[in-house]
This record gives C-alpha cells, sequence and structure tokens, in this order.
C-alpha cells in the first residue's frame, strides 16, 4: 500500500518533467549558412547524403571552396533558434565533420518560410 501512495505522488511530478522536455509551439523554418573549416570533396558526398536523409532539411547551396553550406529547415520542432543550432551541429558531425563548424547566420521563422513566390491569394498566375 505504501509503495502505491508513493507512485500517485511522483506521478504529476514525471508527467510534467516528460512534458517540459518536448518542444512546444508552432513547427518553424529556418535558413541556416553554416563555413565548415575541412570541407573538401571527400567529405561533401558524406554531409550530403546524411542531410538528405533528414526529411524536413536541405542544401540550398554549396561551395567547398569556402566550406559554406545554406540549409534551409521546414516544419521542424524546435522551441528557439540555439535548438536549430545544436541539431545541425550534431547531424553534420554524424557526417563525418571533425573541423571548426562556424554558424554564420541562423534566421528561424513560423510560415511557410518560402519567400521566393507570391502567396497564393495573390498570385496572377494562380486561377480561382
Amino acid at each position: 500500500m505504501r509503495h502505491l501512495l508513493l507512485a500517485l505522488l511522483l506521478l504529476p511530478i514525471a508527467a510534467s518533467t516528460s512534458a517540459q522536455d518536448e518542444p512546444g509551439g508552432t513547427p518553424l523554418n529556418a535558413m541556416v549558412t553554416v563555413q565548415i573549416s575541412d570541407l573538401d570533396a571527400a567529405l561533401w558526398p558524406k554531409v550530403n547524403a546524411r542531410i538528405a536523409r533528414e526529411q524536413n532539411m536541405n542544401v540550398e547551396y554549396s561551395c567547398l571552396t569556402t566550406g559554406i553550406i545554406v540549409l534551409r529547415m521546414r516544419n521542424i520542432k524546435v522551441a528557439e533558434r540555439s535548438d536549430v543550432i545544436i541539431l545541425v551541429k550534431r547531424i553534420l558531425r554524424e557526417a563525418g565533420v571533425k573541423g571548426t563548424i562556424e554558424f554564420l547566420n541562423v534566421h528561424v521563422e513560423e510560415g511557410d518560410g518560402n519567400k521566393c513566390f507570391l502567396p497564393r491569394a495573390r498570385s496572377p498566375l494562380v486561377a480561382g
């Protein structure tokens, strides 16, 4: 009986702790520009393949000469900008990046994240 009472008392604490571990809020979109010190022709295929495994991430731009990669992330479930940095750094380390990863720009926002096109309602090319 004592163990049951103790379990019932600790249950609300355990439930509130697990709920805080999950990032809340609206899914966000991000554009991340990184410079990788050791990016070369041998490492690039590994990095590109690892990023391609991510459902909501793609490479928008890459340059082996400068080591710069621009990543687009859509509908990611993160709480803030620092979560995006941690996520990208983890993925790049998993791809085999051992050198310095410098974050040049991290832009995070709500919305569709597609600023290159007019919204559907205002586009003269969309019927209806």
